[in-house]
């Protein structure tokens, strides 16, 4: 089939769409690379981004840097409780939140954004300590151990449940309000940009 023939089959069954025009296209595509140099300019790598360990090397924005875009932008975070479980007895918090953007001037909700954090995930489940450390009564043989290189050479740790959790219920309540802070500026993020790049 030649080529004409297959431009023909193709327009004949293709949908009844419009198709932007590519001047268009190129125009928005340089305001977006635009506005994420303005944006880049503002923004400290290893304090409002950076990549976190066992995350394959990919980009995260950091807390302190989802709360300067929204300064940036004239937003104002708050949160609510969706659910939550407090259980003393057993040692089980978990805290589920949404994160509300709304704009400074308006008090129109921007985005929202859900975050979660419980004590049942691993770096709250258990701890890592040395084997001065280890109670008296725990064979250290049975226990999961991985080295670190440290400043006076290499050391073993060992992993040990957490004892202690409650100390931690503040930190866990305050790791889902990051979570959901950084997935709720994400997304406003990117709505800004449309926006940025549609109308401006």
């Amino acid at each position: 089939m030649e080529n004409k023939e297959i431009l023909a089959v193709i327009e004949e069954n293709s949908p009844d769409v419009d198709i932007p025009d590519p001047r268009i296209v190129e125009r928005a595509l340089q305001k977006i690379r635009q506005y994420q140099a303005v944006v880049q300019k503002q923004l400290i790598a290893g304090v409002d981004y950076g990549t976190v360990p066992g995350t394959a090397g990919k980009g995260t924005l950091f807390k302190p840097g989802a709360e300067k875009l929204l300064r940036i932008h004239g937003l104002v975070d708050t949160y609510e409780v969706v659910e939550k479980i407090e259980d003393w007895d057993k040692g089980i918090f978990y805290y589920f939140i949404k994160c509300i953007l709304r704009d400074y001037k308006t008090g129109r909700i921007v985005s929202e954004g859900l975050g979660s954090c419980n004590s049942k995930e691993n770096k709250y489940k258990w701890r890592w300590v040395t084997e001065k450390e280890l109670p008296q009564n725990v064979d250290k043989n049975a226990l999961s151990k991985k080295t670190v290189n440290g400043q006076y050479g290499n050391f073993i740790l060992y992993k040990l449940e957490n004892d202690d959790i409650f100390s931690q219920v503040n930190t866990i309540q305050k790791m889902a309000k990051k979570a959901c802070i950084i997935r709720c500026s994400s997304v406003c993020m990117q709505t800004v940009i449309y926006f940025y790049a549609r109308y401006r």
